[in-house]
């Protein structure tokens, strides 16, 4: 894998991080003539030069323009970068978790992917926009004022430049501290948030089981967590600030003191004392404000590393390098051996098996047999440890997912709906399907019978409509999708008797010519089914032995 660390996060924002910076030296400069010109202001009126006052206050109303366009600009910039930043990083992780695929979002936390996708590019936004070109101003900077001001008071200017390095310095010191503060921080975070999706996800169950105050307890004591993990960060970041100001304000103090004895004892004029007095504390204000974003930087510098942590996450399942296309649509498999966990648990060692195109098969069996990962290796969610799957002669693993993914469809127990109509939940099989197909399917599957039901609105996970319309409507959007191959996971198992019997009518109405699997617990399903096989300790046994024990 190509080499990923922070940096290349905000790749997509470097041309307007780099203008950013441009706008605020600009801006800088723009100040240090201000200074010069308001002296020169002052310097002729104590000098009775009354005629050089129009031109300093047309030349000052120039910079004042410049200093106003270049923060117009400065924003202007900034708001690019939050936008190639959030957008960048989010399709960086959305296309990662494609490539993870469902394996992933089954078997991992989601609370960390949120956070991760919110929280964490938030943190980076700010990380790019605004901590990254106040960086390079405040770098810059402090070289551009001791050049103005060596020519008036040499001492002066090399005694502040000298004494700029010693804030960084104590930034780095402090950084050590803070990344440990940061680093718990955004584990609590992630813990608290993740017992708190559970438990909104859960709330019917826990209020069944009267367990809702239990795990309200749980939650408190991770909000605690974090709630002691946030103190521990603000104190470092008073702590921080307290030393920040101490310096800067210090130093500019040193900066003033050093201007007064310099006019004292005649160094320069009252213009130059002016400048001097001024650019003492400009020395020291970029890298004060640079601290402000200091926190957010690392902040910034932790969530990065969580988020590039998780896009240099293993891909168990990879694009082939050269896609191959099947040949027909038997499915063979042959000395299958899979496990989950890193070998902890084996579901399968040495199955075989073929299923013949057009044929109708059902597998039975009792829960955890390997039922249900029969058809995830067969979607190529996983890949086995060895042993091999064909599709038309081809290895699953030859053949681009996409297309692997267009001939073998999954329905299962609890498909998703997505909020919208029936038929934005259709379109997603069949982007350019016409109504009457989509009515047809409908019609197959026994949910609709005209046009106009095509509009009903599905609601949030399909909650306007009920289980057994829900299952129906994903049946409906296989039916569309026209696969050569049907899975059918559980397809009846939370429905009524009624809705089973028409899910069970329409998986046997299927055009004749595709392979039909039906992977159910229960024998009525597989009723006029005659290739019905069971999986027992890894193995393909007959259905009637498990049905027997």
């Amino acid at each position: 894998m190509r080499k990923l660390n922070l940096l290349t996060l905000g790749k997509d924002s470097v041309f307007w991080t780099i203008a950013s910076a441009m706008m605020l030296f600009l801006n800088g400069l723009a100040y240090i003539f201000e200074i010069l010109f308001i002296a020169g202001f002052i310097g002729s009126i104590v000098n009775g030069q009354i005629e050089k006052l129009p031109r300093l206050l047309l030349m000052l109303a120039f910079i004042l323009v410049v200093k106003a366009a270049a923060s117009f600009i400065g924003n202007i910039c900034s708001s690019q970068i939050t936008l190639k930043v959030k957008h960048g990083v989010r399709s960086r992780i959305f296309d990662k978790v494609k490539r993870l695929g469902p394996a992933y979002v089954n078997t991992d936390g989601t609370a960390e992917l949120v956070a991760n996708t919110l929280d964490g590019v938030e943190a980076l936004e700010v990380f790019f926009g605004r901590f990254i070109p106040q960086l390079i101003y405040s770098l810059v900077i402090p070289i551009v004022l001791f050049a103005f001001t060596f020519r008036i008071y040499p001492a002066f200017a090399i005694v502040l430049l000298a004494a700029v390095p010693v804030i960084p310095m104590s930034m780095m010191f402090i950084s050590k501290w803070a990344a440990r503060s940061m680093s718990g921080f955004w584990d609590d975070y992630q813990g608290l948030s993740s017992i708190f999706l559970e438990n909104l996800q859960g709330i019917v169950t826990l209020k069944l089981f009267n367990k809702s105050e239990k795990r309200l307890e749980e939650m408190s004591d991770r909000a605690w967590d974090f709630r002691n993990s946030t103190m521990a960060l603000l104190r470092m970041q008073l702590t921080s600030i307290t030393v920040m100001d101490t310096l800067v304000y210090g130093f500019a103090g040193l900066g003033i003191f050093l201007a007064v004895r310099g006019f004292y004892i005649g160094k320069y004029t009252i213009n130059d004392f002016f400048i001097l007095l001024m650019l003492s504390v400009e020395f020291f204000l970029p890298i004060r404000k640079l601290g402000s974003f200091f926190h957010a930087g690392v902040n910034g510098i932790q969530a990065g590393k969580k988020i590039t942590a998780f896009l240099k996450s293993p891909e168990k399942v990879r694009e082939p390098k050269k896609g191959l296309t099947p040949d027909g649509s038997d499915i063979v498999l042959k000395d299958l051996v899979f496990s989950y966990n890193n070998h902890e648990r084996e579901i399968f060692s040495g199955l075989s098996y073929e299923f013949k195109a057009g044929g109708i098969y059902g597998v039975f069996g009792s829960s955890g047999c390997g039922k249900s990962t029969l058809g995830r290796l067969l979607l190529r969610f996983f890949d086995p440890d060895s042993g091999s799957v064909t599709f038309g002669g081809v290895s699953l693993s030859d053949i681009p997912l996409a297309e692997l993914r267009q001939k073998i469809t999954l329905v299962e127990a609890r498909s998703r709906i997505f909020s919208g109509t029936i038929e934005d939940n259709l379109k997603l099989a069949a982007p350019k399907a016409m109504d009457s197909e989509m009515l047809n399917a409908c019609e197959m599957a026994g949910l609709l019978n005209d046009s106009a039901g095509l509009k009903k609105e599905t609601g949030e996970g399909g909650s306007r409509l009920s289980g057994g319309e829900r299952q129906r409507l994903a049946i409906a959007r296989a039916i569309l999708m026209n696969p050569d191959v049907f899975i059918f996971d559980e397809a009846a198992g939370s429905v009524d008797a009624e809705s089973e019997e028409i899910i069970k009518n329409t998986i046997h109405s299927l055009p004749e010519g595709k392979t039909v699997i039906i992977i159910s617990h229960r024998m009525s399903m597989l009723e006029g089914v005659e290739n019905v096989f069971s999986i027992k300790d890894g193995k393909i046994v007959n259905a009637k032995e498990t049905c027997n024990e």
